[in-house]
């Protein structure tokens, strides 16, 4: 199941949105499947009703605490592959609950570990979470060694009303965190934002230092057709509080958007953020109505070149004002869904 959800972090497959109240057929692809919710509800099989309170449970979430198991997608497709999030636990001492929910589809490719590492992340670096809290059904031997993979400490059973169940329980401290390997595998967090803005204005001046650099007096062709107006279509990607990598579009027409400004710091090259970037941004045209992409980039740079070409773009003929410009690659994609 697909969706154009706009991602707000994102791994290198994994893309984490918001649940909205438009979005009950997915919810019901993952909580009423009754191989998911097994070993979490003892109701069995919810039916839609009850797959829609959890909904509007986590949307209230969202609203009252900036919480909540965020819908997860993958970034390469836009498919559905569950949730994956945060709740309140001990709001005092600022100890939040972490959860995974997998479509069964999706099972058995490491996607729950891949999302509940960038949760852990966003809850220590962004939350300033001082602890994370999780438990998990007795029977479940597979999230039991899961926590102890990504560095849960047991410390007790609970009781769980949804499963009548004393639920094997886990702590990580920030402690924990700081001193483990976790934290050097952060993930970017992607904010839409300005193009005024002066992380992504700082960025940009990079971006053209690097390209003065790459290509010297060429450059000065494109200069004119880089320079960007005041809009809101711009993403910025963070690790914790540093800004790595950005991207915006405009509009050329009513159907189509160009890709503009793209760019990662060379410090944090080839951990998918470029991928993930793109996904973002393309997934933002499509919500507002767009149904293709158009980019330029240059000869010269073989490896965007490669990267727009896997993300399913194809060569067309130089546009607009590339068009009498031979180190010109132009690109295009439909991005409709």
């Amino acid at each position: 199941m697909q969706t154009d959800h706009a991602y707000f972090m994102t791994t290198e497959r994994i893309g984490f949105g918001i649940w909205t109240d438009h979005d009950l057929e997915l919810a019901i692809h993952l909580w009423g499947d009754a191989r998911v919710t097994r070993l979490f509800d003892a109701r069995g099989k919810l039916s839609v009703q009850q797959v829609k309170a959890r909904l509007h449970h986590e949307i209230q979430l969202e609203q009252t605490y900036g919480i909540q198991y965020w819908p997860i997608f993958r970034v390469d497709s836009g498919e559905h592959i569950g949730a994956c999030g945060l709740r309140p636990y001990d709001e005092k001492n600022r100890v939040y609950e972490i959860g995974f929910h997998i479509c069964s589809a999706h099972w058995g490719h490491g996607y729950a570990t891949e999302a509940a590492d960038a949760v852990i992340h966003h809850g220590f670096s962004n939350l300033n979470a001082e602890g994370l809290f999780a438990g998990h059904n007795p029977e479940n031997k597979t999230s039991r060694h899961l926590l102890g993979k990504l560095g849960f400490t047991y410390t007790h059973d609970e009781f769980y009303e949804p499963t009548g169940l004393n639920h094997p329980s886990y702590i990580m401290t920030r402690k924990d965190w700081d001193n483990s390997e976790l934290k050097k595998n952060r993930s970017m967090v992607l904010k839409q934002t300005r193009t005024t803005d002066q992380n992504f204005i700082k960025l940009i001046s990079m971006l053209d230092r690097e390209l003065n650099r790459r290509y010297g007096k060429q450059q000065s062709a494109y200069t004119p057709h880089n320079q960007m107006q005041q809009i809101d279509t711009a993403i910025v990607g963070y690790l914790e509080e540093q800004p790595v990598a950005c991207g915006c579009f405009r509009a050329v027409d009513e159907t189509t958007i160009e890709i503009k400004r793209m760019f990662v710091h060379q410090d944090f090259r080839r951990r998918g953020f470029s991928k993930s970037l793109l996904a973002s941004l393309e997934t933002l045209g499509a919500q507002l109505g767009y149904c293709h992409a158009v980019l330029e980039t240059g000869k010269g740079q073989p490896e965007a070149i490669a990267l727009y070409t896997k993300c399913g773009y194809t060569r067309i003929e130089n546009y607009g004002p590339y068009k009498t410009l031979e180190n010109s690659v132009c690109m295009k994609k439909s991005i409709s869904t």
